[in-house]
């Protein structure tokens, strides 16, 4: 028997990020990629070639939406700070955040993942991180 219930919800940060990766990129799910590029004793850096598609998965308005309603006062990022709970015990805080959907360059997102309740530590790491490298 199947159960499709919300809260028999299991994601790894990863699948957080892709997610949260169409809230910067205007609805668009990126391909995941562990590498970019490898630095080799022969030839330096080496770009890995990426044969994937991106894929459209929710409007771009929509999209967008969303990441603006998640806004920062004055910052180019939008964050969400949320909890796992089991048996009403916190296990998982987490944070997703990311790039604005007018954000000039490319868009940016990420996961921050505790093991342990604490929001404000989260989304300490979280815009410390962003501002650091949004030069903030």
């Amino acid at each position: 028997m199947e159960n499709n219930s919300v809260a028999d919800l299991r994601i790894s940060p990863l699948q957080a990020s892709l997610t949260a990766a169409l809230l910067s990129n205007h609805g668009i799910m990126p391909v995941p990629r562990i590498a970019m590029a490898v630095n080799t004793p022969q030839q330096g850096w080496v770009v890995l070639s990426d044969k994937s598609q991106s894929v459209d998965v929710i409007q771009a308005q929509a999209a967008d939406d969303t990441a603006l309603s998640f806004i920062e006062d004055g910052k180019p990022y939008w964050s969400h700070v949320g909890q796992a709970n089991v048996d009403d015990e916190t296990v998982i805080t987490w944070l997703l955040a990311g790039t604005l959907p007018d954000w000039g360059g490319i868009p940016l997102v990420l996961v921050v993942e505790l093991e342990e309740d604490n929001a404000v530590l989260a989304k300490k790491i979280g815009i410390d991180i962003l501002d650091t490298a949004l030069n903030k």
